[in-house]
């Protein structure tokens, strides 16, 4: 039952390469994607440099472990009969990556609106591109490029421009499941999501435009693509 249940959480998206269900060594390897070099360039033509590269990040390990958040964020929402985050107005929307172009392989397609799965944009360093590739997000780090407004945890941003305002000639584009999402006002000292009348929800959404959206859970994000010029 233990390894159905590890077969289950290792299905990766099928444009992968890498097959993460059958290796506990698969190394982190990098994918370049003229497909998704293509996407980007159409849904976003003045505000990305005109010469970058786009490759696709797979982490076999770092995968595992997101899509079994995945499965524990349904399974909390469905035993407490919880509406998803686009039900809140959580922002992503028209003009966005996520509106421009939906998840061609939802992490778990028979739930994906409680689960609320996006693309989201994270601006930041090469070097820190590349840990957070081979390692995942590290809340730990919140604020270290720009301050955390609304809390301590990994800062997103459905708009293109919100993002490169804190890209250091580098763009992360992640999955992220947002899942039960509250609206918040700021408050730097925020180190969790608030509580849930089931629980506790799984994000937060500054009420301030353009949008900016916070884990404090690294499983809950995983970098796909690294966008570089």
């Amino acid at each position: 039952a233990a390894m159905v249940a590890r077969q289950a959480s290792a299905v990766a998206p099928p444009y992968w390469v890498t097959d993460v269900a059958c290796s506990d060594a698969a190394p982190l390897t990098y994918v370049p994607t003229m497909y998704f070099t293509d996407v980007l360039r159409r849904a976003y033509p003045q505000q990305l440099p005109a010469q970058f590269k786009c490759e696709r990040i797979e982490n076999a390990a770092m995968w595992r472990k997101y899509r079994a958040e995945c499965a524990h964020i349904v399974q909390v929402a469905k035993a407490a009969a919880s509406k998803p985050c686009g039900e809140l107005g959580c922002g992503v929307a028209k003009g966005t990556l996520a509106a421009y172009y939906q998840l061609p392989s939802p992490c778990l397609p028979e739930a994906a609106e409680l689960l609320s799965e996006y693309y989201l944009f994270h601006g930041t360093s090469v070097d820190a591109a590349r840990a957070i590739a081979s390692f995942g997000f590290d809340p730990n780090r919140s604020g270290d490029n720009a301050g955390a407004l609304f809390g301590k945890g990994v800062y997103f941003a459905s708009d293109v421009d919100k993002a490169l305002r804190y890209a250091r000639r580098c763009l992360l584009v992640a999955r992220v499941a947002l899942g039960r999402s509250a609206i918040v006002t700021a408050d730097a000292n925020r180190r969790r999501p608030p509580d849930h009348p089931a629980g506790q929800y799984d994000s937060v959404i500054s009420d301030a435009v353009p949008r900016e959206y916070l884990v404090f859970s690294p499983v809950k994000a995983y970098a796909e693509y690294i966008i570089t010029w």
